[in-house]
């Protein structure tokens, strides 16, 4: 999926929505499609039901962006539509089968998880490196980079004929 730009992390509050947040702001007039994607099952308030199985696989649509949760700070960066998916990892296939058909073809699509980069072909991958780690490589990533790496990753990054590249 040439489309689809990959945000994935060394762990919590090291970066990855402000990361992805970031390059929504600087690809809006794109049409931005975002994606969050938690292995964990929190309520949903102010959010459309795409897709429920309880417990098992969640897809909503963020409706409101002044909550401060991840996927109303991508609303609120000027994503034009965010989906919120709560999935266990043994159902992530299906839940990326049912939210690919919800999804643009040639717009660009930006994806915060941890674990997609292993079912998804194709795409760009950022992993995050958080303050307490060590720069590790991801031999799913395709770049690693520190909080205070985003404003020049932003700058290099580009969306042409239907793909992400950095320059």
């Amino acid at each position: 999926m040439k489309n689809l730009l990959l945000i994935s992390g060394t762990g919590r509050n090291c970066g990855k929505t402000t990361l992805a947040c970031s390059i929504i702001e600087a690809f809006k007039s794109q049409s931005v499609t975002a994606i969050k994607i938690c292995p964990h099952f929190h309520p949903v308030d102010g959010m459309k039901s795409v897709f429920i199985d309880p417990g098992v696989i969640e897809i909503h649509e963020e409706l409101q962006s002044n909550t401060g949760k991840d996927s109303s700070r991508m609303l609120n960066a000027g994503a034009e539509k965010v989906f919120y998916v709560q999935v266990k990892d043994n159902q992530l296939n299906k839940a990326w089968d049912i939210i690919l058909n919800k999804l643009p073809s040639e717009k660009p699509v930006i994806c915060e998880s941890g674990r997609l980069s292993h079912i998804v072909e194709d795409h760009l991958h950022l992993l995050m490196i958080g303050k307490d780690k060590k720069k590790q490589a991801s031999e799913l990533a395709h770049f690693s980079l520190a909080f205070e790496d985003i404003p020049a990753l932003v700058d290099r990054l580009r969306f042409d004929t239907g793909k992400w590249f950095i320059s």
